[in-house]
């Protein structure tokens, strides 16, 4: 089977699979599971991408010459910049929301709780319910781990948790 023919559709499949994965991962169902598979998905993705590109050249250089398709590339990558900028995903020291996030879950319960207008006791509860115990004045990124989910997935849980009225 010639090499051109199969490029095409294990890119679709790597692209599917890195979508289905990168979904899950949104919605944090089973993250620890999820997200070492989104990764190594992600890199075979990038490797059948540019099996494709190689092997289709000639007709990417074809669709590269006209204009609405040097529209849609330059809005994707112009998009995907902006979304890492935004969301501050290169460091964590850049002081955007990912070092936000970061201080949080490297703070004990006692500190997290009233940023989310939550008493210690209704965080407590709310993680408690989500198979994270939090230790007296352990971080909640450390209790976190220790129930093996990412801290995100924590800080998570105590912002959709709703304070009880008149607290």
């Amino acid at each position: 089977m010639h090499a051109r023919t199969l490029a095409t559709p294990v890119t679709i499949g790597a692209f599917l699979a890195i979508g289905l994965t990168g979904i899950a991962l949104f919605f944090h169902i089973e993250p620890r599971v999820v997200h070492e598979a989104h990764e190594w998905i992600g890199l075979f993705f990038v490797l059948a991408a540019l099996w494709h590109v190689v092997t289709n050249w000639r007709s990417l250089l074809v669709y590269l010459k006209r204009r609405p398709s040097i529209a849609a590339f330059t809005l994707v990558i112009v998009a995907a910049v902006g979304l890492i900028g935004a969301t501050g995903s290169f460091s964590p020291d850049n002081g955007g929301p990912r070092a936000v996030l970061d201080a949080l879950s490297r703070q004990p319960l006692a500190h997290v709780a009233g940023a989310f207008g939550l008493t210690e006791q209704q965080a407590a509860a709310a993680l408690n319910a989500e198979g994270i115990a939090v230790a007296d004045g352990q971080s909640l990124g450390d209790a976190a781990r220790a129930a093996h989910q990412p801290a995100n997935f924590a800080l998570g849980i105590l912002a959709r948790t709703r304070p009880l009225s008149g607290q």
